[in-house]
């Protein structure tokens, strides 16, 4: 977690986006998603879970104990990020590891705050994205996401962002959370560069 603090380090951190935001000039925080480095930007897994993990560390104050929150946004439907339940107790050194559902198509970040307990210090993480738009290929996707030829648009129920029903996205939409449409859904936006072939 810790390597020297040298100018090129420094640089090397801030270009990937590695970063986090202390109060505290001693505390370390490090934060992964399927281990993935806070300033990732990481091809859409898919419906499923993911592992987040974090890291925080005071060597000046070996014994603190902290309260870590997990904050959760969603890219473009026009909401705040979110805190999601419940907020965790972790001593300094300790490592913490949790999972979190995602569904498929779904652009989003995590990230982590951190509040030491019995003071103000806290510590704010860079975000990992996981992002839909450069969702690895596992197969040709010549064929749409139906066999129904009336189908034209799909989307994901809760999501506010549809799909050409032959974007490789759309394929990736678990049939438990798919909704396909004949025609553009209101009150959903097509997905910018839709369709991804």
């Amino acid at each position: 977690m810790k390597e020297p603090l040298t100018r090129q380090s420094l640089l090397t951190a801030l270009k990937a986006g590695r970063t986090f935001a202390s109060e505290d000039k001693n505390l370390n925080l490090w934060f992964a998603v399927n281990g993935q480095p806070m300033g990732s930007v990481v091809p859409d897994p898919g419906t499923t879970n993911v592992v987040l993990e974090a890291t925080v560390f005071d060597e000046d104050e070996g014994q603190s104990e902290y309260v870590l929150e997990v904050w959760r946004d969603t890219i473009g439907d026009g909401n705040n990020p979110r805190q999601l339940s419940p907020a965790y107790s972790l001593k300094s050194g300790q490592k913490w590891t949790v999972i979190f559902p995602h569904e498929g198509a779904t652009h989003e970040l995590f990230l982590v705050h951190v509040k030491q307990k019995d003071s103000t210090d806290d510590a704010w993480s860079a975000p990992v994205w996981l992002d839909p738009a450069i969702a690895p290929e596992t197969e040709e996707h010549t064929a749409p996401a139906t066999d129904d030829p009336a189908i034209k648009f799909v989307a994901t129920r809760t999501g506010n962002v549809y799909h050409y029903a032959e974007c490789k996205i759309a394929r990736k939409i678990s049939a438990r959370t798919r909704v396909e449409y004949a025609e553009a859904p209101a009150g959903k936006r097509l997905h910018a560069g839709c369709p991804f072939d």
